[in-house]
């Protein structure tokens, strides 16, 4: 029997050498607000079902896996599709429409790990409540971060360095101005933040990588017509992997940092014309422009 114990765990520690343990992260989990179907969004269940999901430790959600909060049907609805090996797993950061039922009991399980801290391997991930509605708010995390700054990985729903769609598009802008005020005073510090208020429209940016100064910004949420991924992330010899998992074929890639000026022009342009007024204020300009041109060169 011990000949038996002893290979039993000899193959169990060259499986997980070879698989390490991965943190998942499902930002904007119900999709597009479109469609109104009270449930997660379908590449979600489909993927929940065909993944393996021995190796992961932790599956944090990234705010807003509801649609309407108030809606009972959808809340059951959540727990009946998502399996109860992902939920054993779950925790959750709120987003700005889980928050809207904070003090329903139904979503306890939401409340109870407000700025909660969980460790990972020698890293701290922090379940910060960006829907700030006072200063004082904004205090009390500030220091939970600075007493816990070392290794940290932040999970926030709000896109905290975002600070114009201009610049970086977010679903909502709910709650950022004292997110924004909150990103100012801890950009300096050495960490990680995981934010999940991107997907749900087509156009939309859906996952992305920055490094700036000393600090790595990733976002990931579902919901972008097909552009369906979820990140994973992993420590390798000390060090944060991140990779990006397709939920249409479960492709597994590594994430590659964005250049932030080609990032910005891109999101800019998109920006621009994904409003049919501003598309049609800049059209409406133009062909005044070149109307005085022509008028000049005529003349």
């Amino acid at each position: 029997m011990d000949v038996i114990y002893i290979i039993s765990f000899w193959l169990t520690s060259i499986i997980s050498f070879n698989h390490p343990e991965e943190i998942l992260f499902v930002g904007h989990a119900y999709g597009s607000p479109l469609i109104s179907d009270k449930q997660i969004h379908p590449s979600l269940i489909s993927f929940f079902n065909r993944y393996d999901f021995e190796h992961i430790k932790y599956i944090i959600w990234g705010g807003d896996f509801i649609l309407d909060c108030f809606d009972n049907k959808e809340l059951e609805n959540f727990k009946k599709f998502v399996p109860r090996n992902i939920l054993d797993k779950s925790y959750y950061v709120l987003g700005n429409h889980e928050y809207r039922c904070f003090k329903d009991d139904k979503f306890i399980f939401n409340k109870i790990q407000e700025n909660e801290i969980l460790k990972f391997n020698n890293f701290n991930l922090l379940l910060a409540n960006t829907n700030f509605k006072s200063y004082t708010d904004i205090d009390k995390l500030e220091e939970q971060i600075k007493k816990n700054s070392k290794n940290l990985i932040l999970f926030t729903h709000q896109i905290i360095f975002s600070k114009s769609n201009w610049l970086f598009r977010s679903n909502s802008r709910e709650n950022y101005e004292l997110a924004n005020d909150f990103y100012d005073r801890i950009k300096n510090i050495p960490l990680t933040i995981v934010s999940g208020d991107v997907g749900a429209f087509d156009k939309m940016p859906y996952q992305s990588f920055f490094k700036i100064n000393n600090q790595k910004l990733l976002t990931s949420g579902v919901g972008n017509n097909d552009n369906n991924f979820i990140l994973s992330i992993s420590v390798s010899n000390n060090d944060l992997k991140f990779h990006s998992i397709n939920l249409k074929d479960l492709k597994k890639t590594p994430i590659i940092p964005n250049n932030y000026l080609l990032f910005t022009i891109n999101n800019l342009f998109h920006y621009f014309f994904l409003s049919k007024k501003r598309s049609v204020v800049f059209v409406f300009c133009s062909l005044i422009f070149l109307f005085i041109i022509s008028y000049k060169t005529s003349s």
